[in-house]
């Protein structure tokens, strides 16, 4: 199925009551709530617009069936470390659990972005309005990475971190042990070893952990009217861990002018090739498996195109 198809699916599955959302945002907030939207995105969680009588803005992000509290404090715990830092990131309002039909459900209530979505305006800029911007993000980017993070990965339901080392070699397992999902995508045996090899070998060093947003997309990023970054949504693919990895994500989505303008706004020049290939290769074999496993075989030629053209 394609990704609109799956993500209908998926949310079907899952609707929390309105009379649930309006006594959670009500209680929070002491603002009447005088209208609700849900907005169907994303493979974690439902997401409803709520207005209220003030005027302002809210979304209410309940998870999926499942997903530790703990896990949805942390998220709010890393959003407000790169707010303290000066990033341009929603003010968390609070942390709560719902009470479901199908079981208690963890939810994040979190202030509307200024600005509107990259992905609406990014067709109508014009060349030097589109590296502007890149080069916004880029710079975004870098102060981001600034944050020093306690440990690498995310941390246990207890708080404890793993170390860089750690993390690098669960990763490195991880993807070894997904490459195999890869002859869905009309990669041959001898490919499959290219890429083995290519992640065996090539397996960068641990680093110093920074926080990494995790998911950059236009759909994240809002913008004024003037270009600059004003929003960065949906932190649940967040992570301690190097910053080439996020950049290696980029390099993935991007065109190459926009990274070009992105990497210029980043300013930073010790990124090493290799560090860069590996975590490609690593991050595109991990799509690669969650579009096999959540069945989404329509979205695959795109990931395999361009694992392809990294493999060495």
């Amino acid at each position: 199925m394609d990704r609109s198809d799956y993500l209908q699916q998926l949310h079907s599955r899952f609707s929390v009551a309105q009379s649930e959302i309006i006594a959670t945002v009500e209680a929070a907030l002491s603002v009447p709530v005088t209208n609700l939207t849900r907005i169907i995105k994303g493979d974690e969680y439902e997401v409803h617009r709520v207005q209220l009588r003030d005027d302002s803005t809210v979304y209410l992000r309940v998870d999926f069936p499942g997903t530790p509290v703990s896990m949805v404090e942390h998220e709010a715990w890393a959003m407000s470390c790169a707010r303290d830092d000066g990033a341009p990131v929603p003010e968390v309002l609070g942390v709560s659990v719902i009470d479901d039909d199908i079981g208690p459900r963890a939810a994040m209530l979190v202030r509307a972005s200024p600005g509107r979505p990259l992905a609406g305006v990014l067709a109508s800029l014009l060349p030097t309005q589109r590296s502007t911007i890149m080069s916004n993000i880029g710079n975004v980017l870098a102060g981001l990475h600034s944050v020093r993070m306690p440990g690498a990965g995310r941390p246990n339901a207890d708080g404890a971190w793993m170390t860089p080392a750690q993390e690098r070699d669960r990763r490195l397992s991880d993807c070894l042990a997904a490459v195999h999902q890869l002859r869905v995508a009309a990669f041959s045996p001898g490919d499959i070893d290219r890429v083995k090899r290519a992640l065996q070998q090539d397996c960068p060093s641990a680093e110093n952990p920074v926080l990494c947003h995790g998911d950059i997309s236009p759909e994240h990023v809002f913008v004024d009217s003037d270009l600059n970054v004003v929003g960065l949504i949906d932190w649940g693919m967040w992570s301690a861990g190097p910053a080439v990895a996020e950049l290696a994500g980029l390099d993935i989505r991007l065109s190459e002018p926009d990274y070009f303008a992105l990497a210029t706004g980043y300013g930073r020049h010790e990124i090493r090739a290799d560090s860069m290939r590996w975590h490609a290769i690593a991050q595109l074999v991990h799509q690669i498996d969650w579009l096999v496993s959540s069945e989404q075989a329509e979205e695959l030629e795109r990931p395999a195109s361009v694992l392809r053209e990294f493999l060495p």
